[in-house]
């Protein structure tokens, strides 16, 4: 804000609990302070008094859960890495007040560790899935259900180019575009291979067929 052909830059955080205002305050900054560095301090300053609401017990029913409002993505995206960098040091102070939160009982806990939870859980249940109901050989996906469940990149999907990754995909899920396709989903194509094996099948072309021995 300009007043008095001088720049101020301040915050001003707002807290509500149960759709009424019960908190405001309103902080200066210096004239040389960025507009960031006020949103940070808004947010440091936001969560410490946050801290002391849930601790000193100054509600009627317990909140159970806190959300952080900002008209700047950046500031709120910032606020909780706290590493090196920008209002560095107003990060790590909101990352500190929120954690005196969570230590206050077991039962708190933030959206991050809901998530890693929840993808445990969720590889847990998918690997005995995998291991406690193979497809059969006679599906499609039987080749590639050998692979064990994973959440994270492979190294394939890493290092392969996307033309030769795609057609590692078909080929391992059955889609590739070989007789054995032809013949469940296009049935004007010939499914017969071109060293006149009846049917071009995947298993034939990698361990049979003379045309791609020596490839």
């Amino acid at each position: 804000m300009k007043k008095d052909s001088r720049h101020h830059t301040g915050y001003s955080p707002v807290r509500y609990y149960l759709g009424r205002e019960v908190f405001e305050m309103k902080g200066a900054l210096g004239e040389q302070a960025k507009v960031f560095n006020a949103k940070m301090t808004g947010l440091s300053v936001a969560g410490e008094a946050a801290k002391h609401f849930i601790l000193n017990g100054d509600w009627i029913q317990k909140p159970s859960c806190i959300i952080f409002y900002m008209d700047n993505s950046a500031a709120i995206s910032c606020i909780y890495k706290g590493t090196p960098g920008k209002a560095q040091e107003q990060s790590l102070t909101f990352r500190n007040h929120i954690k005196d939160i969570l230590m206050e009982t077991e039962d708190n806990k933030t959206q991050a560790f809901i998530a890693a939870l929840l993808k445990r859980e969720m590889l847990e249940a998918w690997s005995f899935r995998w291991s406690n109901h193979p497809n059969p050989p006679s599906s499609g996906f039987h080749t590639v259900n050998k692979i064990p469940p994973t959440l994270s990149l492979t190294k394939h999907f890493i290092d392969t180019d996307w033309k030769m990754f795609s057609r590692l995909i078909q080929f391992h899920t059955g889609h590739a575009h070989v007789g054995e396709y032809y013949k469940r989903f296009i049935r004007t194509e010939d499914p017969s291979c071109g060293c006149r094996h009846a049917i071009q099948m995947r298993l034939h072309i990698i361990r049979e067929c003379p045309r791609y021995l020596t490839q």
